[in-house]
Formats: C-alpha cells, sequence, structure tokens
C-alpha cells in the first residue's frame, strides 16, 4: 500500500516538472509576488511608523493656573509631541480648531481644575 502511494506521488511530480506551465505557476509566480509583498508591507510600515514619530496634541487651558502650566510644559518638554495652545469658547470652535490644524488629541483643561 506505501510503496503504490510513493509511486502515485512521483509520476505526478514526473508530469509537474515536464509541464511548463505548472513549473511556471509553481515556482516562477511565488519568486516574484512574495519580494513585491514584501516591499508593499515594509513601505507602508515605514510610512506608519513615520506618521507616529511626532504626536500632535492640541490643548485648551481653560484654568491657566498652576497644575493647568505645569501640564503644558510638561507636554511641551515630552520629544515626541508637538502641542498647540487653542484659545476658543465652544465645543464647536475647539473641533474646528482641531480639525484645521490637524491635531490627533486634545486636552481640555476645565477651569478650576487646581
Amino acid at each position: 500500500m506505501r510503496k503504490a502511494l510513493v509511486n502515485i506521488v512521483a509520476k505526478e511530480v514526473r508530469e509537474m516538472v515536464r509541464d511548463p506551465r505548472i513549473l511556471l505557476s509553481m515556482v516562477l509566480a511565488p519568486l516574484l509576488i512574495f519580494p513585491l509583498m514584501g516591499f508593499m508591507l515594509r513601505t507602508s510600515t515605514e510610512a506608519m511608523q513615520e506618521s507616529l514619530r511626532i504626536v500632535p496634541i492640541a490643548v485648551v487651558d481653560f484654568d491657566g493656573e498652576g497644575v493647568a502650566q505645569n501640564l503644558t510644559n510638561f507636554l511641551k518638554s515630552m520629544p515626541n509631541t508637538r502641542v498647540e495652545l487653542i484659545a476658543v469658547q465652544s465645543l464647536q470652535e475647539i473641533a474646528a480648531s482641531a480639525q484645521a490644524s490637524n491635531v490627533t488629541s486634545v486636552i481640555i483643561i476645565p477651569e478650576g481644575f487646581n
């Protein structure tokens, strides 16, 4: 039984090697496709890492006193952040300013935060 299976497998392998269409699709296609896929994945990963290198943050400070200033100064001192202070009065203005300045996060410090 085992010898018959080995003979069938050997016969099928010989037929595959003799047929150039099968050889082309089984060998050359993966040799072309896999490096191309690797290049595309590497490029997209590098682009994602580059976009996350500096994180833009908007700070809306309604308090303006001790702890709020310390938090703002701490955020400014972090190496991978770009802090933009937004001076607006309403939530609609905050949303519009955040979209205009292309920030990813908005920190709202309420009045009386101390």
